[in-house]
């Protein structure tokens, strides 16, 4: 079945850039307060994510304008590259999440390296004692 709504389809869109950014947001504020020693890098990130979708999204607005303006929509055969913007979008909410979780594991039981190799000030001492890197402890304690 081929989809030819397109208002329907780019605010279905546009709400789910919408949600995936402010989700992604709230992730970063959620661990910027038991990680602070990765300031830096969720700041980098909130910038990435803010940057890349203000650029996504105008980019994909006036591709579509101009689609649209042109008659491609309305044609079977039309060439049409706005989607290509989405899957960029995609890929680049991707990248956003494979940096955020290399630093900060959703497996309470993932094996780390050993406290020897951090510093000090960023292991945390569990419930049961062991001395663990912050980078290796759970977004979420139980």
């Amino acid at each position: 079945m081929r989809h030819t709504d397109n208002a329907n389809h780019f605010t279905g869109v546009g709400l789910f850039c919408l949600g995936s950014f402010m989700y992604s947001m709230a992730f970063l504020e959620l661990v910027g307060r038991t990680h602070e020693h990765l300031r830096q890098l969720h700041q980098g990130l909130r910038w990435f994510l803010l940057l890349s979708t203000l650029v996504l999204v105008v980019a994909f607005v006036i591709l579509w304008v101009i689609e649209e303006n042109n008659g491609q929509h309305l044609r079977q055969d039309g060439g049409r590259n706005a989607y290509i913007v989405e899957h960029v979008a995609y890929i680049t909410h991707i990248l956003f999440y494979a940096t955020f979780f290399l630093y900060h594991t959703p497996d309470p039981n993932k094996p780390s390296r050993e406290p020897s190799e951090y510093e000090e000030e960023e292991l945390l001492t569990r419930q049961d004692g062991i001395k663990t890197p912050m980078v290796c402890m759970t977004l979420l304690n139980h």
